[in-house]
């Protein structure tokens, strides 16, 4: 099928997913923010019954309180409540949770030694490194055992140059006035068909079907499934420390996705508006 957006479409499961995915088990990367409730909301209302839908969370934990995010799980949990809800047919099976700290000391050395120009997702901080190499690892351990054959994420473009250094800054915000383009994953220039699922770091079968749209267009997808007052009030983007944040209790209003969110939505994190 196709999704489409204004005068934009791309491709929704237009593929033959189930030899890709090797079984009937397809998870979906679920952070509790826009673009992944969207996704599993979308995947719970289309896939057919004999697919189980699995959701997978990481979420960060640490020593150091001042140095972790420990709530992203509750916005992942109440996404699966409402999806559940909305679809009580869908084969959606167990929740699978994976924590993990982006301070680790033995993954954080690797993690210096391969943010170097050569590198094709440089520049990036050495925690985002981490985290990256752990969920990595959380991936290939669970293909490894069969929990799932494909793992879906909601990963999109980011927002245009122009809007990101254009000065442009949302109510109440506290951060820089021109946003870097600082997600190097997501830039334009590396982004590939949505149907090349062979994920080059460990040669498992991944699909990203928002990688070719940016943020606008997972806002034009809740507007028409009507879900601007139910789902979207749900989701968290914000990625803002204990002390941006009052312990997590309001988005932070200074880091990328805060802005990005404002940028697509016209409010942050809680339907915020200023």
């Amino acid at each position: 099928m196709k999704l489409t957006v204004g005068e934009q479409s791309i491709g929704f499961f237009d593929f033959d997913y189930k030899y890709w995915a090797g079984c009937n088990k397809i998870a979906v990367s679920m952070s509790g923010g826009t673009d992944s409730a969207i996704l599993f909301y979308l995947m719970a209302k289309h896939l057919p019954k004999e697919i189980e839908i699995v959701p997978w969370t990481s979420y960060e934990s640490s020593s150091d309180p001042l140095k972790e995010r420990p709530y992203t799980i509750e916005a992942a949990e109440a996404v699966l409540d409402f999806v559940k809800n909305a679809f009580p047919d869908a084969n959606i099976g167990e929740h699978y949770k994976f924590t993990y700290d982006r301070m680790d000391p033995e993954v954080y050395e690797e993690a210096v030694a391969m943010n170097v120009p050569s590198w094709h997702l440089y520049p990036m901080s050495p925690m985002g490194i981490v985290k990256i190499l752990l969920m990595r690892r959380e991936h290939n351990k669970c293909f490894t055992s069969g929990m799932f054959g494909m793992m879906v994420g909601g990963l999109t473009m980011n927002p245009p140059v122009k809007d990101m250094e254009g000065g442009w800054s949302p109510p109440g915000w506290k951060g820089e006035s021109t946003i870097p383009s600082f997600e190097p994953r997501r830039n334009p220039e590396i982004h590939v068909n949505h149907k090349q699922l062979q994920c080059r770091h460990i040669g498992r079968s991944h699909y990203h079907p928002f990688m070719n749209v940016d943020k606008a267009f997972v806002a034009g997808l809740y507007e028409q499934e009507g879900l601007m007052d139910t789902l979207y009030p749900m989701t968290e983007s914000c990625t803002g420390f204990a002390y941006y944040t009052n312990w997590f209790t309001e988005p932070c209003k200074r880091c990328f996705w805060c802005w990005e969110k404002y940028w697509a939505f016209g409010s942050y994190d809680g339907g915020l508006k200023e």
